[in-house]
């Protein structure tokens, strides 16, 4: 009777603690489950699938081997408790993979009992940031080193895993993160049907694909940017070799591709005679960084520390404000400027007070994470998959790589933008793959159609590409390198062409590669008058070329986007640097120009293809846009400069100062590290050099000093500044 009634409490017992006495499993639905189950380093593999074929049948036990070599089983269970129950009773097994929760591990229960009785030799210490995962197989948590096993004690135990016996939480929620274990990333592959009009077979596709991927949440699709309910195909497909010859030989797919395609950060002489212009009431951003201050120095003007800009700057007389559409990772919407000083961090206000909204992709809709529609008072900080917008803790909504957020900056920002009053629309793209860039283009050009913003918006693609520049991998099918991406790409830029909408593109920060010198990617190498893209290079502090910045006939501009000071998503100041920073200086730019009254704008009146071909041509040669300056190579670069003449910024910045404690900015030429020093004038010819001396020897004693009145008052004052 004693004997039944404890085998009645033993068999109770089991079923809680399998059902809740541990939290690093619970019980789910009936169904079929897959587990990676891998034995020790130490342990003998066929041992380990005997027990297993044994306890779960050696129908539902199946041998693998990872790229390291080490032997693991994939177990098919009906119930997931049958499989923590079954590796109880087996011994030499190291870790447990659910292989339908995300990639979730998990260690035996007995594992730390079990470790009592093995030699202090057999337990070995992970390295630093590594999860000592033998398979090559990336876990949760690997990443940051979260997870680890600790070191071994003197008795030869190994300690708690942190986690209640996990590896450690994923960075966001059901996402993996990088691959710290060094596994290389699946190939994914592009779909493209043969013709989109074809509603029935684009379907028959379509569930062919989404019987083909495990995860069809991952599926990015795109859709003809003129009738965005037509798809064209599919992106991020991982398929195995049979899977791709089925669609290879499906009879409405035209091609499926290899993704070999990815996005890549670019973090880079007139006359006398200027275009006269109506006076304007004029500002000055006094102690401005470096990027704004140059813009407004006109033809070799030593650097100052005032910004002077015309104070529309972005917003027409009749209050109609110029659209910038940053089409990127994201922008961090309210993020607020943070000075950290000696006296501790500052807060200088919203870097961008004039938002519209943000745009999404399909793609990011789908993945369910950023999402200003939902909860949490509408910040839109849903960094999950979860369909819910909850911030996880240490999770910033918006940007995650600051990429965007810093050339939006650059391009508006209250503190570091050049058009201060222009309106931001960002527009979000997924950022594991470049068709996402095509989707956001497709966004963002249907929504200038939507709002009819065509004749005062802009377009910022600032992230750069790997795509081939041969033009007849764009046009012909038949090219080694066409894909139907590359296609689309030129389509939907052409396309905004035709609206009237200009874009600004990197030149691209590969200038110090063997044989990269020039820009050799698309879209930037279609840049021409033929294609207007805008192109924008990098200049130094020093107003010669950047040695990263690529360069070639299709560079439209330069600016100096060397070390600037721009707002990432923490909202702390910081430097950045790459032809992509330019393009938010020159989108700015030309939305200030864009917001002068029509009798002042050179393509006033103009709309579609020939309203982008004057800014184009005005960007590019007009006196009134910038100034040549020579460059060490003996080629001219062309500077980007605000029109402002000299005697215009002298009379708006008459009594500032430097700020205190802060040396003289250089001569062209100069160094800002090293202004301290005998000034030097590179990039000046010697016979000019020359020139300028004998000059200056003749007329230093004829010179006298003449000041107005109002200078005298600030010489008085204590507060004259230099003479420009």
């Amino acid at each position: 009777m004693h004997i039944s009634n404890a085998l009645l409490w033993l068999s109770c017992l089991k079923v809680v603690f399998s059902s809740t006495g541990s939290n690093t499993h619970h019980r789910r639905a009936a169904g079929p489950h897959l587990f990676s189950v891998i034995p020790e380093p130490t342990a003998d593999p066929s041992h380990v699938e005997a027990h297993l074929n044994k306890l779960l049948g050696d129908e539902n036990v199946s041998k693998q081997s990872t790229p390291n070599s080490i032997e693991s089983f994939t177990v098919t269970t009906e119930d997931d408790t049958e499989i923590h129950e079954a590796l109880s009773s087996i011994p030499d097994v190291k870790e447990v993979i659910d292989l339908d929760n995300e990639g979730k591990s998990e260690v035996p229960h007995r594992r730390e009992k079990r470790a009592t009785t093995r030699s202090k030799t057999s337990t070995t210490r992970p390295r630093k940031g590594k999860t000592g995962n033998p398979t090559g197989v990336q876990k949760p948590g690997a990443a940051t080193g979260k997870g680890r096993t600790r070191k071994t004690t003197g008795k030869g135990r190994t300690g708690k895993t942190t986690g209640k016996g996990r590896t450690g939480k994923t960075t966001r929620k059901g996402r993996t993160g990088s691959n710290a274990s060094g596994t290389q990333k699946p190939i994914t592959w592009t779909v493209q049907v043969k013709d989109s009009a074809n509603a029935r077979g684009t379907a028959t596709v379509k569930k062919l694909i989404h019987g083909m991927v495990k995860h069809p949440k991952n599926i990015m699709s795109y859709n003809d940017f003129e009738d965005l309910e037509r798809t064209l195909g599919w992106g991020g497909l991982v398929l195995t070799d049979q899977d791709r010859e089925v669609l290879v030989n499906n009879e409405f797919v035209s091609s499926v591709t290899e993704e070999k395609f990815r996005k890549k950060k670019m973090m880079a002489i007139p006359d006398g005679k200027v275009e006269k212009r109506t006076p304007k009431p004029f500002r000055v951003q006094d102690n401005a960084p470096e990027h704004l201050a140059a813009l407004s120095m006109a033809r070799n003007a030593p650097l100052n520390y005032h910004y002077v800009y015309e104070g529309h700057a972005g917003r027409r007389s009749d209050n109609n404000g110029i659209y910038i559409y940053v089409v990127d990772e994201g922008v961090q919407e309210n993020v607020e400027n943070i000075d950290q000083t000696a006296d501790g961090p500052v807060n200088l206000g919203r870097e961008f007070p004039y938002i519209d909204r943000t745009l999404y992709t399909q793609t990011v809709i789908e993945q369910g994470y950023d999402r200003p529609t939902d909860g949490d008072g509408g910040l839109g900080a849903d960094s999950d998959s979860d369909g819910e917008d909850q911030v996880e803790p240490g999770q910033l909504p918006w940007d995650k790589t600051s990429h965007g957020t810093k050339v939006a900056s650059l391009a508006l920002g209250a503190m570091n933008g050049v058009a201060k009053h222009a309106i931001l629309v960002p527009v979000k793209c997924w950022p594991r793959n470049m068709l996402d860039l095509y989707n956001g283009l497709t966004v963002a050009l249907g929504d200038i159609r939507l709002n009819n913003r065509q004749s005062n918006s802009i377009v910022i693609l600032a992230a750069g590409t790997n795509l081939p520049s041969d033009p007849q991998a764009s046009v012909n099918r038949n090219h080694p390198a066409y894909n139907p991406l590359i296609e689309n790409f030129g389509g939907v830029i052409g396309r905004l062409f035709t609206e009237g909408v200009p874009v600004v593109v990197p030149a691209g920060n590969d200038g110090l590669v063997p044989g990269r010198q020039h820009v050799d990617f698309a879209p930037s190498y279609w840049g021409s008058r033929d294609f207007p893209l805008i192109v924008v290079g990098e200049l130094d502090e020093t107003r010669q070329k950047s040695p990263k910045s690529q360069d070639g006939p299709q560079v439209t501009t330069w600016v100096m986007s060397g070390e600037l000071q721009v707002t990432p998503r923490t909202g702390v100041l910081s430097r950045a640097a790459g032809t992509s920073m330019g393009c938010g200086i020159v989108a700015g730019q030309i939305a200030v120009w864009d917001s002068y009254d029509d009798a002042e704008r050179p393509w006033a009146g103009l709309t579609g293809i020939p309203r982008v071909t004057a800014i184009y041509d005005f960007v590019k040669s007009s006196p009134a846009s910038g100034w040549s300056y020579p460059d060490a190579t003996a080629a001219e670069k062309r500077i980007m400069w605000n029109g402002l003449t000299r005697t215009q910024y002298r009379a708006n910045t008459v009594g500032m100062t430097a700020p205190v404690g802060q040396q003289k900015r250089s001569n062209p030429g100069v160094s800002l590290k090293h202004s301290s020093k005998k000034r030097t004038t590179a990039g000046i010819s010697a016979n000019h050099q020359a020139k300028k001396t004998r000059l200056g020897r003749k007329s230093r004693a004829k010179r006298t000093p003449r000041h107005t009145t109002e200078k005298r008052r600030a010489i008085k004052r204590g507060q004259a500044t230099r003479e420009l």
